[in-house]
């Protein structure tokens, strides 16, 4: 996952880099952006990680990443103010870094159990409620879901259309419109997969994900920036003391193993 996570951080410094202006006006210091941008990857791969992937393959979780971002591109520029809700977009009813167009209602009902969207024969059990932009907002992970499931649905009706072509009804509401936004938005995600080819894969990217769930990591010893073998919640890395930002690889120890020398096995992701 780590490596995933940096790897989304690339496009956005590629993109947007830190310290630069910013959709709407720059409301953050260079190193806000820069600890920012390791939120918003860390929230975009863990999303992306737990929902089913856009693509077949083995990097059609990276690809997806790609197609992702490069909408959020579009459609906030990675903006501050519009991560933070104080921007709006399409006269107020567009919200968070995908621009999800929900205006005062909220994003369609998603049966859990189909994993589809929801539909008024399914047991209510079985149905979670939309977000409101509030919502949206107060929780960027909503956002991220949000637009990748209207994107993997989009994508699943237009792609037949031609493979620039997938995201027309993201973009309109209707695969017969949007083709313009579609080609332009995918061409950037294509490009960039094409030019920065991950050096992981699918399978890394889910066995990192199991893994931290279960495991106890440390950095490693020639950083010195934890003490071996403290528990730390995976998702909460900043509040330890350590970003991704500066740190450049870590271990992993198993709880309860040991390796031929007595001591935890280190797993080097």
């Amino acid at each position: 996952m780590k490596a995933f996570v940096a790897w989304i951080i690339a496009f956005l410094i590629a993109k947007v880099p830190p310290g630069q202006p910013q959709y709407g006006g720059l409301i953050e210091t260079q190193q806000e952006t820069e600890i920012r941008y390791e939120s918003v990857a860390e929230d975009l791969a863990e999303v992306i990680a737990n929902e089913p992937s856009f693509y077949a393959g083995d990097y059609g979780l990276a690809r997806t990443a790609t197609v992702m971002l490069s909408v959020a591109f579009f459609e906030s520029g990675f903006s501050a103010k519009v991560d933070r809700g104080l921007l709006r977009g399409d006269g107020g009813r567009s919200v968070c870094l995908m621009q999800v167009n929900v205006g005062k209602g909220r994003t369609s009902a998603w049966n859990k159990t189909t994993g589809k969207w929801a539909s008024p024969a399914d047991d209510p059990a079985d149905v979670v409620l939309g977000w409101n932009a509030d919502e949206l907002i107060a929780d960027r992970k909503r956002c991220f879901l949000a637009a990748h499931r209207l994107m993997r649905s989009s994508i699943a009706s237009c792609s037949r259309l031609g493979a620039l072509e997938g995201l027309r009804a993201y973009a309109s509401g209707t695969c017969k419109d949007g083709s313009d936004a579609s080609r332009r938005r995918m061409s950037v995600a294509v490009r960039w997969f094409n030019g920065h080819v991950p050096s992981f894969s699918n399978d890394d990217i889910l066995f990192s994900k199991d893994l931290l769930s279960s495991l106890r990591f440390s950095p490693d010893p020639r950083f010195g920036l934890l003490e071996t073998g403290l528990l730390v919640d995976p998702l909460k890395r900043r509040s330890h003391g350590y970003t991704l930002a500066t740190l450049k690889s870590f271990s992993l120890v198993g709880i309860g193993s040991e390796g031929p020398d007595g001591n935890p096995p280190r797993i080097r992701l």
